[in-house]
């Protein structure tokens, strides 16, 4: 325990309050540390201390760590200590920790309003750890969720939840917020950047971008691609088409607007009815994650670039992948997979290019990738 308080210390910093759980019959004696935030007053980080060391379950190297907005008592801290157990025994009874996994009916005190919550590495889609040296006393931020927010992020893998938890900027530390669409405000605020970063750099689309941004907020444009459709498209990409969607350039890449993708798609559809892609099968690698066929009625063309390569959403991926999986299918060799397994991994990684200097804007304010005009 006395190296485990050092490395929370190490981490941390000292405690502003420390509280020991009373032992019982059912579980050993831990700690519960309180830390008041050097930017904010007003917010908390609560933090077990022994839960890695419980007799019998060492294997299980975790401790949980909640941040909330108000002062904390020590019974306060004591009440969370004793939630902390017994979300650790639901947690090893599952036999697997998996980052991102929503547990269902089980409050946090404090927030009472929640019954649902989800758990999630401390790190960035990554472990951190209170010893990092040691890889000893992996943190696990505990997250209070309202009923609709849990139903919406189930639908996603886990790893993407993290990510839209990331990047939705939501206070989820205070126990007096109102339910979000947690999707929408994360694409809202991947657009956003994008938006600020070609206003910023002259791109010439940049006014239609904020003006699509500005007008935003029906649910109507993504229903209405759905019933042409005939199926359901992941709750990512719906939440971004309600956002934008309008044709506009990203990069090496048009998107289609709602007349545009079922355009495409037909015509699509049309040719390959036909005939026409089956001799390309013939050269196509077989990789598992996408069906061998040189076109699927069930492949989402989103984007095209002026070599007439296009972005697609798969939604009838093959044995080893992601419904909702971005491919590529060139216009010569036809489609590819790739490793974004979901449009908001595509479209964040286009953002992080545009503020990883990846990208140049021409005179004309055109964007470039810097290695296509070399």
């Amino acid at each position: 325990m006395e190296n485990l308080l050092n490395a929370y210390e190490d981490f941390f910093g000292k405690p502003d309050l420390l509280v020991t759980l009373p032992a019982t019959k059912k579980n050993s004696t831990f700690q519960v540390g309180v830390n008041q935030s050097e930017i904010d007053d007003e917010s908390n980080t609560i933090t077990s201390l022994g839960l890695s060391v419980l007799e019998g379950e060492k294997e299980w190297d975790i401790e949980f760590s909640i941040e909330v907005m108000g002062a904390v008592s020590e019974q306060k801290a004591l009440e969370t200590g004793n939630f902390y157990y017994q979300l650790f025994n639901k947690v090893i009874a599952g036999e697997e920790l998996v980052s991102g996994s929503i547990y269902k009916q089980i409050t946090l005190p404090g927030f009472d309003r929640m019954k649902h919550l989800l758990i999630m590495d401390k790190g960035y889609l990554s472990a951190q750890w209170l010893d990092d040296e040691q890889a000893t006393g992996r943190l696990i931020n505990v997250i209070a969720l309202f009923e609709q927010e849990a139903d919406q992020l189930q639908q996603l893998v886990p790893e993407l939840r993290e990510k839209i938890i990331w990047r939705s900027d939501i206070v989820f530390a205070d126990p007096a917020r109102e339910p979000e669409n947690i999707v929408y405000q994360a694409m809202l605020n991947t657009w956003s950047g994008i938006a600020e970063w070609f206003q910023e750099n002259g791109v010439h689309t940049a006014d239609d971008l904020n003006r699509q941004l500005e007008a935003a907020g029906s649910e109507a444009p993504a229903t209405a691609l759905e019933k042409e459709l005939g199926f359901t498209l992941p709750l990512d990409f719906k939440a971004s088409f309600n956002i934008q969607q309008e044709g506009i350039s990203l990069g090496t890449y048009d998107m289609f607007d709602a007349e545009g993708i079922i355009q495409e798609r037909n015509d699509m559809n049309r040719l390959n009815k036909a005939g026409t892609f089956d001799k390309m099968t013939k050269n196509m690698s077989g990789d598992p994650r996408i069906k061998k066929v040189g076109w699927h009625e069930k492949w989402v063309p989103i984007a095209m670039n002026s070599a007439g390569d296009t972005v697609c959403i798969d939604m009838d991926p093959g044995p080893e992948g992601v419904p909702g999986q971005i491919i590529i299918r060139l216009m010569e060799q036809g489609p590819i997979a790739t490793d974004y397994t979901s449009f908001f991994d595509w479209l964040d990684a286009f953002d992080t290019d545009l503020k990883g200097d990846s990208f140049e804007v021409d005179s004309d304010g055109f964007l470039h990738r810097k290695e296509d005009s070399l």
